[in-house]
């Protein structure tokens, strides 16, 4: 099925753990060839650059992605907030309930805090403003795909006609509908830049 572009490669299994769309289980790469190699671009959310290690062997290449972030924080009953699931080791859940599901920030835009004022340093980031929804977002919106697809073909349009081309329009009929508004609520966490 073609997807329109306005969702990006991973909007599906980004927001909807992959309902109805189905992951093949890889992660986002972009492999490039420059001057003096290749170039690997790699999509992993959740991790800083200094948590990324890669390593070719034998030909092959190896990236692993280890964090230390710790998630030792606790609610007022000291039960911790953030634990591993214990059923994937590679999720978590809020609470010891809630998945939280970690997306790129090409899905999910974060917005820069800038100091403000008059002076030369108004521009200066101070911090960042993330954005979480917290809810059930299969419950918010159903995805209608109509399954239909229209496809047209034109020598004349335009001036394909002088260049001797062929021009194709397809059209994917392809919905979303907002169903329960109050399943979702969007908030936002400030983080500081230390310095």
């Amino acid at each position: 099925m073609l997807m329109p572009s306005i969702f990006g490669n991973d909007f599906m299994n980004d927001f909807f753990g992959g309902f109805p769309y189905k992951s093949n289980g890889t992660m986002q790469t972009d492999v490039s060839e420059t001057d003096k190699g290749y170039k690997v671009t790699m999509n992993l959310p959740g991790y800083q650059k200094e948590d990324i290690k890669g390593e070719v062997k034998d030909g092959y290449l190896t990236v692993t992605a280890t964090t230390s972030k710790n998630n030792d924080e606790k609610d007022k009953d000291g039960k911790y907030i953030m634990q591993p699931d214990p059923t994937d080791a590679t999720k978590t859940l809020l609470f010891g309930k809630y998945p939280v599901k970690v997306v790129s920030n090409k899905t999910l835009k974060s917005t820069n805090v800038l100091k403000g004022g008059t002076g030369s340093d108004k521009n200066d980031v101070t911090g960042y403003k993330y954005p979480v929804y917290m809810g059930d977002l299969k419950e918010a919106v159903t995805l209608f795909d109509r399954e239909k697809m229209t496809i047209e073909l034109s020598t004349e349009a335009g001036d394909l006609w002088a260049k001797d081309l062929t021009g194709i329009k397809v059209r994917d009929r392809f919905d979303v509908q907002s169903v329960d508004e109050t399943a979702v609520v969007k908030g936002e966490i400030s983080v500081a830049v230390a310095g």
